[in-house]
């Protein structure tokens, strides 16, 4: 209850007099947000219900569909807040942070790979907020982008890619509902811990 209240604490600060929000997310994000029985649902959507409760406001989630296409609907002006990420591009204006995830290498268990700096590995990501840091700690590989953890998951059963990278509960929850968690295994290299922020496209929003 402490942390819950924290984070509502840290979400309040982020408004002035606006009561009603439009937030978009991706639906393809579990656990974090994703569709269920025709209903948004996950731990930040969660954490948005409570802020709003907590505040008296009202708030319209927006299936952004993919990542890239729920951050340009901030992008645009369009929804108010996407739902939450690490502010990775120039035009995002974050709150404070509210929560952390773990990002890690994951190939197949089978295969074994080395991560010396000179070799040139194929790693699946998705949208691009990690592609910066991936290229500066391995500077030879090639990074490629997919468009949901069900392309990114196959796409590393099929040897397309020696590892993918993402937040290790979304792909732990994602690869055992697949049935693929035993054929897989985490590299403890290049953990990243990322601090989760509300995105706007504006200052007055974030006041």
């Amino acid at each position: 209850m402490r942390i819950l209240l924290i984070i509502i604490f840290l979400l309040s600060k982020l408004f002035a007099e606006q009561t009603n929000f439009k937030i978009s997310y991706d639906s393809n994000y579990a656990p974090f947000c994703y569709k269920q029985n025709n209903t948004e649902t996950g731990l930040f959507i969660d954490i948005w219900k409570l802020w709003a409760k907590h505040n008296n406001y009202k708030i319209e989630f927006v299936n952004g569909g993919l990542w890239e296409d729920a951050l340009n609907l901030v992008k645009e002006g369009k929804v108010d807040f996407f739902l939450g990420t690490n502010p990775y591009e120039d035009w995002m204006i974050s709150s404070n942070s509210f929560y952390e995830t773990k990002s890690s290498l994951f190939s197949l268990a089978k295969n074994s790979y080395s991560l010396e700096t000179n070799t040139q590995l194929k790693i699946g990501i998705i949208g691009n907020d990690h592609k910066n840091f991936l290229l500066k700690n391995l500077p030879f590989s090639k990074i490629i982008s997919f468009k949901d953890y069900k392309e990114l998951l196959e796409a590393l059963k099929n040897e397309e890619i020696d590892f993918l990278y993402d937040d290790k509960i979304a792909i732990e929850y994602y690869s055992v509902q697949n049935n693929f968690f035993h054929l897989i295994k985490q590299n403890n290299n290049l953990i990243l811990q990322t601090k989760i922020h509300a995105i706007s496209y504006s200052e007055e929003k974030r006041r």
